[in-house]
């Protein structure tokens, strides 16, 4: 399963210049403001997490694991729609998803 994920979601990486930045994001838990980091670095639609209280400060919406299948399964009331799941459109979500 987590295979046939990643050949559909991108997980940013983080470097220098996203521990930097991580400060601006900083809310007690540096590895959550490395999180947001890397995921605004890499234009992340949304963040995922089952701990949402280190994200408060992410300018990226933050999920949790369910929230997001759910948004994928029936599209977001807001209209939010699940994204087109073939070709290069792949939609860059997963960082910070974890059990």
């Amino acid at each position: 399963m987590l295979r046939n994920l990643l050949d559909r979601f991108t997980v940013p990486s983080a470097g220098t210049d996203e521990a930097k930045q991580a400060f601006n994001y900083l809310a007690g838990d540096f590895e959550d403001a490395l999180q947001i980091s890397a995921a605004v670095a890499s234009q992340a639609d949304h963040i995922l997490t089952n701990d949402a209280s280190g994200f408060t400060k992410s300018p990226i919406s933050v999920l949790s694991p369910k929230e997001f299948l759910f948004m994928l399964a029936s599209g977001d009331p807001n209209g939010w729609k699940a994204p087109e799941m073939t070709g290069a459109g792949h939609t860059r979500a997963l960082h910070g998803f974890s059990q």
